[in-house]
Formats: structure tokens, sequence, C-alpha cells
């Protein structure tokens, strides 16, 4: 979990999605190449893939040994996304330069030491298992990791992120698919107070 962390801790994104190669010309402009050997890779085929997974992805290291990883998925909302170690944070002031507002820094939160939630990405990293959550999916996780400790209403959920509460049952549906994805045991029901994570 430490060395998942550390790597995506250090996610910048960049919105645009035909910007992929602008952002692979960029990273080689900076006297990075490309790795193809897996077996070559700094921090190892299996993490890359747990991070990265269902994605295409490309590593690249420069003469200091840094290395970063670039990957792409147009059904993303920030469709290019870098990862690496601080040499990712060498090249932000870089990528804002090329691509101004469209870049952003990850908001990661590290939930009961049992997964990693990347708030801009939508993302559950557990040990051995990634979970894409859709942009609703993503909003209601995000709102129970907030309140923390604390139980939120169906109807407070509804109302944050419908903007009514005509619906309840579209929250119960949604919630039902997360705990599929992460599993069960993360958030808890309690009768009369609604969802929480503890």
């Amino acid at each position: 979990m430490d060395q998942l962390e550390h790597l995506i801790k250090d996610t910048v994104y960049v919105s645009e999605d035909d910007s992929f190669s602008e952002v692979r010309d960029l990273i080689v402009s900076k006297d990075y190449r490309r790795i193809l050997n897996p077996d070559e890779f700094n921090v190892g085929q299996e993490i890359l893939n747990q991070i990265l997974k269902n994605r295409n992805f490309e590593v690249y290291r420069n003469s200091e040994g840094k290395e970063i990883y670039l990957s792409f998925n147009v059904n993303e909302q920030f469709a290019t996304v870098v990862y690496g170690d601080d040499s990712v944070d060498e090249m932000s002031n870089d990528l804002f330069d090329v691509f101004g507002s469209q870049i952003a820094r990850d908001k990661l939160e590290i939930v009961n030491d049992c997964f990693i939630y990347s708030h801009m990405g939508n993302v559950v990293y557990q040990p051995g298992k990634t979970s894409f959550l859709s942009s609703l999916e993503g909003s209601i996780l995000s709102k129970l990791i907030l309140a923390k400790g604390n139980f939120l209403s169906v109807e407070a959920i509804t109302a944050s992120v419908y903007g009514d509460t005509s619906d309840n049952a579209r929250i119960q549906v949604r919630i039902s698919g997360i705990r599929a994805q992460i599993g069960e045991g993360i958030i808890e029901t309690k009768r009369g107070f609604g969802y929480g994570i503890l």
C-alpha cells in the first residue's frame, strides 16, 4: 500500500482527450526515453498493472533513472494521466506551461488503511485490485468519505447528488453497485440513520 500511495499521490491529469501525443512529446523533449521491456521498470510490472488496470500505458526514464508512467483512457473524465515519483512534480510546471488550466493534481484519500481513493479519477485502489467508478458513484463515495465517522441519510445523499429527494431508491441502487466493486464491510448501513464509512 505504501508503494502504491507513493506512486499515485503524484498523479497529474490533463483534461483534453487529444493531448496524449502532446504530453508524450513533452516528456521526450525532457530527455526521457521509452522503456519497452517490463522487466526493466523500476516500480515493477505487478504494481503498474494494479495502478493502470484496463489502460494502455507507456514507461519513460531519464538518465538519472527517474521514471514517468503515461496512461490514456478515453472513457475517463481526465483522459491523459502521468504517474511517477518526484520527476512528475518537477515536470508539472512544464505541463502547466503547455496545457494551462487543463492540468490538475489528484486528490487522494487513504480510508482505514484498506483502500486509497482518487477523488478526481473516481478510482479505488486496493491491494491486488483497482476499481473504476462512474462519476455518479464517485460523487456518492466522495461524500461518504468526506463525512467519515458519520452517517448520511439517503435523503441527504440524494439531495446532494441529484439536487432533489424525489427518488431515494436510486441512491440505494448506486451504493449497492459501489459495494459490489469495492467489497462489503466498507460502507455501513445504520437503520434510521443512513450510510457511512466509520
